[in-house]
């Protein structure tokens, strides 16, 4: 019954907000029922731990942040030797911004350890 209120009262301030110019609220709607349901949910209820590949790079969604408040560990795993941009032919690389934007509690990059078994390795002929 709470949610329902909630979506009630959460449509009609968009809807409101449209009129007024305000269309972001519209377009995090969605994410926000989500962080509404999990708010609603008894600890109990939520996982330990919530983990995000790098196919949801920029945006992490709204309920992870009411999730790890409420003691749940989130994390944001890639694969290092995937995510850099490719060489220049100056050397230098530039920083992709996907990178700044991102604001997770926790990150994994998977490949580490197998890159530096790589370096570490020497060359075969």
């Amino acid at each position: 019954m709470r949610f329902l209120i909630w979506s009630a009262i959460a449509t009609c301030l968009c809807l409101f907000d449209l009129m007024r110019g305000r269309w972001w609220h519209a377009l995090m709607l969605d994410d926000a029922a989500t962080a509404a349901v999990v708010c609603i949910q008894p600890a109990a209820n939520l996982a330990q731990e919530y983990l995000f590949t790098q196919s949801r790079t920029c945006d992490r969604p709204l309920y992870t942040q009411e999730a790890e408040q409420r003691g749940a560990k989130v994390t944001f795993y890639f694969y290092s030797t995937n995510s850099e941009p490719l060489a220049q032919p100056s050397g230098r690389q530039k920083q992709l911004y996907m990178w700044q934007a991102m604001n997770w509690p926790r990150y994994s990059p998977a490949g580490i350890r197998i890159d530096a078994k790589m370096h570490l390795r020497p060359e075969e002929p």
